[in-house]
């Protein structure tokens, strides 16, 4: 959304469109230098899981997965205090995650 924005207020400004290019190319290597040379493969793996969170649903995919059920089951309003899936939920493969949503057994920490 942003990039489409920004290059048409450039645009607008009147900044030419090879400056704009070559720009674009030098953000291409750049970035095909980090993903490269620059990154790890968790790191990697992180990316390409943010991107496409299905391919990987019950691994690296889990967090994100849940954490559209748990934001889309509440529609606009949400489900109300204590009305939320009544059945325990197995302890997510990953407890030491920063998602704020994780649902965990009753009784349990998932710290």
């Amino acid at each position: 959304m942003f990039v489409p924005l920004i290059v048409g207020m450039l645009l607008i400004a009147g900044v030419r469109v090879r400056l704009l290019l070559v720009a674009s190319l030098l953000v291409v290597l750049f970035g095909a230098g980090v993903w490269s040379f620059g990154m790890k493969p968790y790191q990697r793996q992180r990316v390409v899981t943010f991107l496409q969170p299905d391919t990987d649903p019950l691994g690296a995919g889990y967090q994100v997965r849940q954490s559209k059920i748990a934001v889309g089951s509440g529609e606009l309003l949400g489900k109300g205090y204590m009305a939320g899936h009544p059945e325990p939920a197995p302890l997510p493969p990953r407890p030491h995650s920063d998602f704020i949503l994780i649902r965990c057994s009753p009784g349990v920490s998932p710290h």
